[in-house]
């Protein structure tokens, strides 16, 4: 008995130092019976606990270095700008840099109030039978400006059959405006872009949706972190969230969405329940 009041202090003491958030002790597993396995089980807790508090800080500081970098750039274009000898030309490529800071700050925010949503399981989603053909038109459309001032084209090439699936249109858009732009935002000017859709010849029924792009590919070290949430082989070109989110959003859909990249193309593919 003096034993186990021991062994059970010890938890105890090792738990309330958890609780202080103090994640540097261990829970001491000394036997197999029912004290050893509820040592294991808050070993392991504590464990989680300690990587989710260096994602958390991680989360931090890499959040502030993202909105550190366009804040100072608009702290510096606002005071060029008060130089009264400026010409006209200069003050108009001032201010155009400062819409692209805002504008790289708005998306920022959205990303993060997203993965924040997603993170806490509070972002709602409405799944409904969805014709997945008419959104990729759509969506074809809405990046008609972008692609022409990059000498750019999207191909559509769709099946002829009906592609509805079961999901929620706006977060299906939201994807593949994700993948469109990334695309677009990491290949050279000219590269082509394809966009496929169909059912493929499966016992599972879903729809299998592609963005394929024709650039330079992605090197085989970068392509298992392309998910990871403020990832970037490029600080230049963004803030690394939104393929986390897109990863995210077709799960939360009952997807997937996988990649593949050789030597010359990359391929973003979007399964969804049929």
């Amino acid at each position: 008995a003096s034993r186990r009041s021991r062994r059970i202090n010890r938890l105890e003491r090792t738990a309330r130092g958890v609780a202080r958030g103090d994640l540097t002790g261990r829970f001491i597993v000394d036997s197999s019976d029912e004290l050893g396995r509820l040592a294991v089980a808050l070993d392991d807790m504590q464990r989680q606990l300690g990587q989710l508090d260096t994602a958390r800080k991680r989360f931090i500081a890499t959040a502030s270095h993202e909105l550190r970098t366009p804040i100072f750039s608009l702290g510096g274009f606002l005071e060029l700008l008060t130089d009264e000898e400026l010409d006209e030309q200069t003050r108009m490529q001032f201010l155009q840099q400062l819409r692209e800071q805002v504008g790289r700050l708005q998306k920022l925010a959205t990303d993060l109030l997203d993965l924040s949503k997603l993170e806490a399981g509070s972002l709602e989603l409405r799944p409904e039978e969805t014709d997945v053909g008419v959104l990729l038109r759509a969506l074809a459309g809405e990046f008609a400006p972008a692609l022409s001032a990059r000498d750019s084209h999207l191909e559509l090439r769709l099946a002829h059959e009906p592609l509805e699936a079961v999901c929620d249109p706006e977060r299906v858009a939201q994807i593949l405006r994700i993948l469109v732009d990334n695309a677009l935002t990491h290949t050279p000017q000219g590269t082509r872009v394809v966009v496929t859709a169909a059912r493929p010849d499966e016992p599972a029924p879903h729809l299998r949706i592609a963005v394929q792009d024709f650039g330079g590919g992605i090197h085989r070290t970068v392509l298992p972190h392309v998910f990871d949430p403020f990832y970037t082989s490029d600080d230049a070109q963004g803030s690394g969230l939104g393929l986390a989110i897109a990863r995210e959003l077709a799960e939360r859909m009952d997807g997937r969405l996988t990649v593949e990249a050789q030597a010359g193309h990359t391929t973003f593919t979007l399964e969804l329940p049929a």
